[in-house]
């Protein structure tokens, strides 16, 4: 009897010694295991706050970013494009302008719509639905509702509540797209005002160009006869902003660019008078939406040229 309570374990060796007692950690203590969140990257889950938060002001970013990008590029490039095929080539690079400033702008927000994906337990390829037209608006909302699924699913922990950062983050959406749309607006409208000032000088150079011509080409009336012939031909100078139209000795000139030109017309008219041939511009058409400083030097050219 004694020798069986001498070798019983004490209080103190069951509390500190013995191996085979159950554990004692306290569950409660133990902190809970959230994705982590970084700022690249597709791994991971994200909430639906937090993406539009990332998504919003990354894609904000991405488009100004390569915007500017495009813009520099175009200013470059279409200045020294060739006359004759100078449409077709400038539309072409614009295609391709466009094309890339849509892939950037999905690319840079999308690492953060694959991670909300995940947090629904769905594959991150059901990202590329935003590039369908109207059917991505309904696809981002419903990101932006949908709970995630609770606790860890195969594409790992919950991620993280949200922090006051994100909650602040939510106002950019508010107050920072409708300056970008006033600013985008604004940019259209000079991008358009630019290209009318373009047109306008283009066509100015090659009205002056055509009445040159016409002077050295006007030493007998047969002689102007056949410039004007030629003006129809394979070999005449390829005008890109004039639409001309002759009809006997008489040449009438019209703009196809820029927009605010189009109802203007300069009739050229040829009259041989002792031998010489002498020219008469009449302007018709005259618009108050052309009134400027362009529009301005046709109307001087064509008085210097009677």
């Amino acid at each position: 009897m004694l020798l069986f309570e001498q070798s019983h374990p004490t209080e103190t060796n069951m509390t500190e010694d013995n191996p085979f007692q159950s554990p004692k950690a306290h569950l409660a203590d133990a902190e809970p295991v959230y994705s982590e969140i970084r700022t690249f990257g597709f791994d991971g889950r994200m909430g639906r706050l937090r993406t539009l938060t990332y998504t919003v002001i990354s894609g904000i970013i991405a488009s100004l970013g390569l915007a500017m990008v495009v813009g520099i590029l175009a200013a470059i490039f279409i200045p020294n494009l060739p006359k004759g095929d100078g449409i077709v080539i400038e539309m072409t690079i614009f295609a391709l302008m466009y094309l890339a400033l849509i892939a950037g702008t999905l690319a840079v927000p999308g690492q953060y719509g694959v991670r909300r994906l995940h947090d629904l337990n769905l594959s991150g390829w059901w990202w590329l639905l935003m590039l369908l037209p109207l059917l991505n608006l309904f696809f981002y909302l419903y990101l932006l509702v949908a709970s995630g699924t609770p606790g860890t699913n195969k594409y790992g922990p919950p991620p993280p509540p949200n922090t006051a950062g994100v909650w602040v983050g939510v106002l950019v959406p508010v107050l920072v797209v409708p300056l970008i749309g006033f600013i985008v607006i604004a940019g259209i409208n000079e991008s358009n005002e630019f290209r009318r000032r373009s047109y306008s000088k283009v066509g100015n150079a090659e009205f002056s160009g055509l009445l040159k011509s016409l002077r050295a080409n006007s030493v007998s009336l047969e002689e102007t006869r056949s410039f004007l012939a030629s003006l129809h031909s394979k070999e005449a100078p390829p005008y890109t902003a004039l639409q001309i139209k002759v009809t006997g000795d008489s040449v009438q000139v019209q703009f196809k660019n820029p927009k605010q030109w189009a109802q203007i017309q300069f009739l050229l008219s040829a009259q041989e008078n002792q031998g010489e041939v002498t020219w008469k511009c009449t302007l018709a058409g005259e618009s108050s939406k052309a009134q400027d400083a362009e529009f301005g030097k046709l109307r001087q050219r064509c008085q210097e040229f009677q």
